[in-house]
């Protein structure tokens, strides 16, 4: 039994490419309700598998890349830390080439567990709070990770935060837009703004972080965002239709 135990563990772990996404990598290490993640945690080169465990007194579980073939067995790199994390991402927040974990709490309080070493997070602290709490919430990068964005699941307004600074900014982001014009349309085809696209409040169009556009509601609810046909007129102001 213990032989074929053994060499089921080996079957189901992973050997694809370090670049492989999160879910797909974490099977049989991060079942729900934990969070999967992807990170270089060591800075060997090679992504590591980041569960965190959120119910209670959060987890962090981390299976080390062992010279790019199947992960190692995991091991809990920082317990305690914080309870019921609504959310997780990983990055090099604190600049020293290795992932850090960075969770939200209580719908507003981001805390950094970082330094990894010795096969444990051996920092934890606060590192920005939000303006307002947000439910269900989902966080993601901008602009090759030097923006996060966190929001709602689903909202149409959210915050982002730069690492450099912590600068709290709140923003609009558009669920939909058709831009005239193929050299104008959002990536992908189809219409739909990606993560890469903001609108601020005052209608600042944005897509990662250059200014595109001044956007200006049209005839009808007066928002600053909808779907629809865009015209673009003189300079760079765009307006709904």
């Amino acid at each position: 039994m213990l032989a074929y135990f053994c060499l089921a563990i080996g079957w189901v772990t992973p050997t694809a490419s370090v670049f492989a996404p999160a879910v797909p990598w974490a099977l049989n290490f991060a079942a729900p309700p934990r969070i999967p993640l992807v990170g270089d945690v060591n800075a060997d080169g090679l992504a590591d598998l980041i569960c965190v465990y959120p119910e209670g007194d959060c987890i962090i579980d981390v299976s080390l890349n062992v010279e790019g073939q199947k992960p190692s067995f995991g091991f809990q790199a920082r317990t305690g830390w914080g309870k019921n994390c609504q959310a997780a991402v990983s990055g090099d927040f604190d600049g020293d080439g290795k992932a850090d974990v960075l969770g939200l709490f209580d719908g507003s309080e981001l805390v950094l567990a970082s330094d990894f070493g010795d096969r444990k997070f051996r920092s934890s602290a606060p590192w920005a709070s939000l303006p307002k709490n947000v439910s269900s919430p989902d966080m993601s990068w901008l602009q090759a990770g030097e923006v996060l964005l966190v929001r709602s699941r689903g909202a149409e307004e959210g915050f982002t935060i730069r690492l450099k600074d912590r600068k709290v900014d709140r923003v609009r982001l558009p669920q939909c837009l058709w831009i005239a014009g193929p050299s104008e349309a959002p990536p992908g085809g189809n219409g739909a703004f990606r993560p890469g696209w903001l609108l601020e409040l005052g209608g600042t169009l944005r897509y990662e972080g250059r200014e595109l556009a001044k956007i200006e509601s049209g005839p009808g609810d007066g928002k600053t965002y909808g779907a629809g046909q865009a015209r673009r007129d003189r300079g760079k102001r765009l307006r709904f239709e």
